[in-house]
């Protein structure tokens, strides 16, 4: 594709992007004062609540006494400017405590997806060329396990083991007690280590990046396996494969060049869908194991009804989903050129 035609295909699809932004902050304004509660309840002490001028002036502040038709206006307004709001919990400016959640949860996802794909995709390569072996099924029924078990359950199994039990493995956290984060250049302190040339404090975040990592990881080699599996099965018996084994090439060559690049479309779907599923739906595992994500503020946002931060944590969410989205298309026209960018 022409540089020209690059251009216009993200322009649109930035412009989509930008209306169904739009569309979740509607939906998230509509379902969070939907709520049968109370901001003000869940956020104000007793001895508080009791006093009608400080409720007053907290719905006041926070926009609160204004018709809900107003209060979204005046939201859009505001997001125009970048303003995300201030946090009704922390009483920071939401983009302030995003800043400080989201590189979090996006190096323990990336982590797992990184993890997961190495190893799914290699163990669904092994199933699919051992078709009706034992190994087969013994990775077929691995990869029903892992999508299978709940991801609390196992979360609480592996901490028991690795942490309680064995004492391999931290406890929780993104760094032990006592150790300073490195300077801040991307937020993710493994990398922020490694650019500071602090490998120490890489080794200790590497370490407690484990535990969480593996737990999220196990659902997903078990998505990415089954459908490597099915991809290959797919392409391993057409008639140009066929031609390269007449050619006396060995069977990983043939698979290398040959299966594995159009089998990798599915596979990539895949594997976007579940790196934003795990940015979005580390609820579970980042309370279990301490970890300061966007699944813990998106927690601790929702029983305190803090609207403001659940809203940007909705949009992050649905800008992060968008983005991947492009990313895959961008990167299907790279896997196959006869799919064209329209």
């Amino acid at each position: 594709m022409s540089p020209a035609g690059l251009g216009r295909f993200l322009a649109r699809r930035l412009g989509i992007g930008a209306v169904l932004v739009v569309g979740i902050t509607l939906i998230a304004f509509i379902l969070t004062h939907l709520v049968p509660a109370d901001p003000a309840t869940a956020n104000l002490g007793q001895s508080a609540l009791g006093d009608p001028a400080i409720v007053k002036a907290f719905y006041h502040e926070y926009g609160l006494d204004k018709p809900v038709p107003q209060q979204y206006v005046i939201y859009l307004w505001k997001l125009l400017h970048g303003n995300l709001g201030m946090s009704e919990q922390s009483h920071r400016a939401v983009a302030t405590d995003l800043g400080q959640y989201v590189p979090a949860t996006m190096e323990l996802a990336l982590f797992a997806i990184v993890i997961s794909v190495i190893v799914g995709v290699g163990l669904g390569v092994l199933a699919a060329v051992r078709r009706g072996h034992p190994v087969d099924g013994g990775l077929r029924v691995f990869s029903l396990l892992g999508v299978s078990m709940p991801t609390f359950w196992v979360a609480l199994f592996v901490f028991y083991l690795f942490f309680f039990r064995l004492g391999w493995l931290p406890s929780g956290g993104r760094l032990s007690p006592g150790l300073v984060a490195p300077a801040r250049v991307t937020g993710l302190y493994t990398v922020d280590a490694l650019l500071n040339g602090q490998w120490p404090l890489f080794v200790n975040a590497l370490r407690h990046l484990v535990m969480p990592g593996a737990v999220l990881g196990i659902f997903t080699v078990g998505t990415v396996l089954r459908f490597t599996r099915a991809s290959v099965l797919e392409v391993i018996n057409n008639d140009y494969v066929r031609a390269a084994r007449a050619k006396g090439l060995s069977e990983w060559t043939v698979i290398r060049r040959h299966v594995m690049r159009p089998a990798l479309l599915p596979i990539a779907t895949v594997a976007s869908l579940a790196f934003g599923s795990l940015l979005s739906g580390t609820v579970l595992v980042e309370n279990i194991f301490s970890w300061p994500g966007i699944g813990e503020y998106a927690y601790l946002s929702a029983i305190n009804l803090d609207l403001p931060a659940i809203m940007g944590v909705s949009i992050v969410v649905a800008i992060i989903y968008i983005l991947i989205n492009l990313l895959v298309d961008l990167l299907y026209s790279v896997l196959d050129p006869r799919i064209e960018l329209r």
